[in-house]
C-alpha cells in the first residue's frame, strides 16, 4: 500500500511525530524473555520431578514395617506434622542434607491456591489437583524424615559399638 509503514512506530522526541523504530532490539528482547521463561519452566519441572521421585522412593527397612517404633508416626501424609517432626529430629549428617524449605513454600502456595480456587471456581475443580499435590508434599516429607531417622539410627549404632 502506498503511504503505509513497514516497521514499528515510535514517537520522535523533538517533533512529536511518528518514526519507524528499530525492530532488531524488539526481536532480541523477545528472544531473551522467551529464553528466560523456558529456563524457569525447565527448573520448575526438574524440581517437581525430583520431588515426585523422592516421594515415590521406598522407606528404609524397619521404618515401614508394622510394629516399628516410628510406624504410627510415619503412616501419616500430614505435611504439617511431618515438618514439625523434622524440625525436632536432629540432622547428624553434618551437611545441609534434604530439608523441606522449598517443599514447605510449595505446600503453602498450594494451600493459598486451593483457598482461592474454592472461592472462585465451582467446588472440586482445582481442589482435587491441589489436594493431590499437597499429599505428594506429605509423602516427600515422610521419606525425608525416614531417611534422617535411619541415618541417625545408623550413627547411634556405630557410636554404641565403641
Amino acid at each position: 500500500m502506498p503511504g503505509s509503514t513497514t516497521g514499528l512506530l515510535s514517537r520522535d522526541e523533538a517533533g512529536g511525530r511518528l518514526v519507524v523504530g528499530d525492530t532488531n532490539m524488539l526481536i532480541a528482547a523477545l528472544i531473551v524473555v522467551l529464553s528466560l521463561t523456558t529456563m524457569v519452566q525447565f527448573a520448575v519441572f526438574f524440581w517437581r520431578a525430583r520431588l515426585v521421585r523422592m516421594a515415590d522412593s521406598p522407606l528404609p527397612m524397619g521404618l515401614d514395617t508394622p510394629g516399628a517404633p516410628a510406624c504410627n508416626l510415619l503412616q501419616s501424609n500430614d505435611f504439617h506434622r511431618l515438618h514439625a517432626y523434622q524440625e525436632v529430629c536432629p540432622d547428624l549428617t553434618g551437611g545441609n542434607g534434604s530439608n523441606l524449605r522449598s517443599v514447605y513454600l510449595y505446600y503453602r502456595f498450594l494451600q493459598s491456591l486451593d483457598a482461592l480456587a474454592e472461592a472462585i471456581l465451582p467446588k472440586g475443580l482445582a481442589a482435587a489437583w491441589a489436594q493431590g499435590e499437597m499429599e505428594l508434599c506429605g509423602r516427600y516429607a515422610r521419606v525425608v524424615l525416614c531417611q534422617r531417622l535411619e541415618h541417625n539410627r545408623t550413627l547411634l549404632a556405630e557410636f554404641q559399638s565403641y
